[in-house]
């Protein structure tokens, strides 16, 4: 066991039971070099962006397999890391999946990051390379560190921990899907599964944990863990959502995903290294450390909770939005419409008037109550279309006239 470092974070259980605690959880150590390097890594021009099937993923996927080798995890299937499977274009892609064994038994903690990206863009026209350095190279890089310091430990876990790097996440999940259809474990004993998406531009402290309330002991566990790491945490119940966790939330197994909030680099070719914020990268992979181990350990079940199921309407449309408004929604608030924290300088919704707080509470003729309604809507577009805006400003319901354009 590392010096000075607890393996186990038991003060997470006195805070969930409600008895005073004597002494805050520490953080787990990591590797910032190694943090820092990976980032760069698969981030780097060289990768041309990990879009899906490419020779800058299979790269990436070296770069995971060769870690997972290097710290001695278990491969996932049989004696491989990787798990292939075909996209809709008919390209080859592959999960990478390593395991920590813990006591014998199927219950298991899933770990994962997506480390495909958007490679040169959706405009033929224009390609221009999407490096993704905070979606997701710095998920990959939290799960390859966390992945170290649970394989690099004396002690096992209590329970196994299986660390997945899913591809195909930017074009429908495809990764994870496939992952849930033919799992390395039986899914009946995952107790849940830890989503790190896009958490390198921590700022103000600000940490989004979506899918809260989709276990019962949830909610506590993260204000105790947070005893130590003092994030201003945003949290959202809900297990829905456009991240490889919904996945999982559909399979009805408890989830979270961290995530260091919306940017204006989203999606776009300026997402690079050089704004990614490594110290913050380092404390959210700490915390998530804390988060792991807990439940790697603790005896109390988890009793599943369908938070946000009942609000899903109809499937959305398929396949990626072609097109974008330019807006920035606040991702804590689950219903009664988007709430707008800014927009995207030069934007549709800029040129419209739209401004932070402002309420949308519908498209056209669509009501919009959560952020799905909102994606489901922009789906249903092409790039050129006019939209008009429903949207409420200091108690007063307005209207805005917007040409859609094509999402970068």
């Amino acid at each position: 066991m590392k010096p000075g470092v607890p393996h186990r974070t038991v003060n997470v259980l006195m805070a969930l039971v409600a008895i005073t605690l004597i002494a805050p959880p520490l953080a787990a150590e990591i590797s910032p070099a190694r943090l820092e390097a990976t980032v760069r890594f698969l981030a780097d021009d060289a990768q041309e962006g990990r879009g899906a099937g490419s020779e800058g993923l299979g790269r990436a996927r070296k770069h995971i397999v060769d870690h997972f080798h290097a710290i001695g995890l278990e491969p996932g299937f049989d004696a491989s890391y990787t798990q292939a499977y075909r996209d809709p274009s008919g390209m080859l892609n592959d999960n990478v999946v390593g395991i920590v064994m813990g006591d014998p038994g199927e219950e298991h903690v899933i770990v994962a990051a997506h480390y495909d990206h958007l490679g040169f863009g959706d405009d033929p026209e224009s390609p221009v390379i999407h490096n993704g350095a905070d979606d997701n190279a710095s998920g990959v890089a939290a799960l390859l560190e966390i992945a170290a310091w649970f394989a690099e430990a004396e002690e096992a876990p209590s329970r196994t921990l299986v660390f997945a790097a899913f591809s195909g996440e930017e074009i429908g999940l495809l990764g994870a899907k496939h992952y849930i259809a033919n799992p390395a474990l039986p899914l009946s004993g995952a107790r849940a599964m830890i989503n790190l998406d896009s958490v390198g531009r921590l700022r103000d402290d600000r940490l989004i944990v979506f899918g809260t309330g989709t276990a019962d002991i949830f909610d506590k566990m993260l204000d105790g863990v947070n005893l130590v790491s003092h994030f201003s945490l945003g949290k959202n119940t809900e297990g829905i959502g456009a991240g490889d966790h919904a996945a999982f939330f559909e399979k009805g197994i408890p989830v979270l995903h961290l995530f260091t909030d919306a940017h204006l680099d989203y999606h776009r070719p300026t997402d690079d290294v050089e704004r990614v914020n490594f110290d913050g990268l380092i404390r959210v992979t700490e915390f998530a450390t804390e988060i792991v181990s807990y439940l790697s350990d603790v005896s109390v079940p988890l009793t599943f909770i369908p938070a946000g199921a009942e609000k899903v309407k109809a499937p959305a449309p398929s396949g990626r939005r072609r097109v974008s408004l330019g807006t920035i929604p606040d991702f804590t608030r689950e219903s009664g419409g988007i709430l707008l924290t800014g927009t995207i300088p030069g934007s549709p919704a800029e040129t419209a008037g739209l401004r932070k707080g402002d309420l949308v509470v519908a498209i056209d003729d669509e009501s919009i109550d959560t952020l799905q309604d909102y994606s489901a809507v922009l789906k249903s577009h092409e790039p050129g279309d006019e939209i008009t805006v429903v949207f409420e400003r200091d108690g007063k319901r307005m209207t805005a006239t917007v040409e859609l354009v094509a999402r970068r």
